[in-house]
């Protein structure tokens, strides 16, 4: 009795079918209608040459009412075996059986099974209910950590506004050298076996150099590549973990969360650009607001065609960053949730412990530590200067892990 029965084949070729498709109902067995139906799904897919890689025909999360259902029960089976009895008394002393067989087929309306669960131990669900959403929280972090440091940091700098964005962004940065740095610094262990691994290094230090290069050459040409890619990046790494592996959907996200975090911090991204002696971009307020209100209302669409809660909180936590300052908006996204996901894409695809991860790029996070502290005492008197060098610094160390990430996906995904 599980919900995690669903084998995802590495093949685009192979489809599963029946239990490896996750077609048998996790509570209770129940499998063959759904599989015909899923059947049917699939010949009539296969008869209209729909390819599931078009991103706009990408089937819809199977997460509705009913696995919700399913996940709460099982929750309660799992950890209170004893409160079983009492809850399947309880439903067939007050339930014909066939309304019963109709709420297991999920032809049953909302409006029965509110009443239904009426007539249950309710206390016993909303014991499950919070249970559960720990249990998902911590099991994953990267989809719940941001939204929830979010609200903390709203309401902290509401009442401590002096003391409190320091102390903020000292967390985002520990987090940042804790596991945001060391994910990038995984790829050597990704794509290089220990002979090869020196010259892996030189190869992506080349490559960070003429990114460097490129900054230096044209400032513009380097912000602009730098979005570009990072769009494509944290894109593709948001929908292989909420699982909508798809290159045009990855790069609309990917942009349209860049504006979220960009527009409303206007200001202070202007402010930057002048350090970097980057023209300002003076747009009018009324287009900078609309675009917002745009990216927000097609964000929130998205996730709920998709029916995907983890859309759906993400656009949540950016709309409600845009009341804190650009720096904690950007660090609570790339720390807390591209970081974390990536990271545990890492553990999952190599099947590596925390320590492990952590002690293989002891070397690379030490070095980021000792150039964040030679450039902070160059540049100590001006965190604006400094903020502008981070951000080239960011720009070089990511153009080589987005390739080699993006070939694990291709590779292990």
């Amino acid at each position: 009795m599980t919900q995690y029965a669903e084998v995802k084949d590495q093949d685009a070729r192979i489809i599963s079918t029946g239990a490896r498709a996750g077609r048998i109902k996790a509570t209770t067995g129940y499998a063959f209608k759904s599989m015909f139906e899923h059947a049917k799904e699939l010949a009539s897919g296969i008869a209209q040459e729909r390819k599931e890689s078009s991103w706009l025909r990408l089937p819809k999360s199977e997460m509705d009412r009913f696995n919700f259902y399913d996940h709460l029960l099982l929750h309660i089976l799992k950890h209170k075996p004893h409160w079983g009895k009492e809850i399947f008394e309880a439903l067939f002393a007050t339930q014909k059986a066939s309304k019963v067989f109709q709420f297991l087929d999920e032809k049953s309306s909302v409006k029965w099974e509110l009443s239904m669960f009426a007539r249950l131990p309710v206390l016993k669900f909303l014991w499950a209910l919070a249970a559960s959403f720990i249990a998902f929280v911590v099991a994953k972090p990267s989809r719940w950590a941001p939204l929830l440091f979010t609200v903390f940091a709203s309401i902290a700098v509401v009442f401590l506004p002096t003391y409190v964005t320091y102390g903020l962004q000292a967390i985002l940065v520990f987090l940042l050298f804790l596991y945001g740095i060391p994910h990038g610094a995984l790829d050597g262990y990704s794509h290089a076996n220990k002979d090869r691994l020196p010259k892996f290094i030189l190869r992506y230090c080349f490559i960070m150099l003429l990114v460097i290069l490129f900054w230096a050459a044209s400032p513009v040409i380097g912000l602009v590549a730098f979005l570009v890619y990072s769009a494509w990046h944290f894109g593709e790494t948001d929908l292989r973990e909420w699982g909508f592996p798809s290159i045009g959907l990855s790069f609309l996200w990917g942009t349209m969360l860049l504006a979220m975090i960009l527009l409303p911090h206007l200001g202070e991204v202007n402010t930057v650009l002048e350090v970097m002696g980057i023209t300002r971009v003076d747009w009018p307020a009324e287009f900078v607001n609309m675009a917002i209100r745009m990216t927000l209302t097609l964000g929130l669409f998205m996730g709920l065609w998709f029916r995907s809660i983890p859309w759906i909180v993400a656009m949540v936590t950016l709309s409600l960053t845009a009341t804190l300052p650009l720096a904690t908006a950007f660090g609570i996204y790339f720390v807390l949730q591209h970081s974390l996901s990536g990271w545990s894409h890492l553990k999952l695809s190599h099947k590596w412990t925390n320590l492990e991860m952590w002690m293989k790029a002891l070397p690379f996070t030490v070095g980021a530590v000792v150039l964040f502290l030679l450039v902070f005492r160059f540049d100590k008197n001006s965190m604006l200067a400094w903020s502008s060098y981070f951000l080239v610094f960011l720009s070089a160390i990511s153009l080589p892990h987005i390739y080699f990430m993006s070939k694990l996906y291709k590779d292990r995904f």
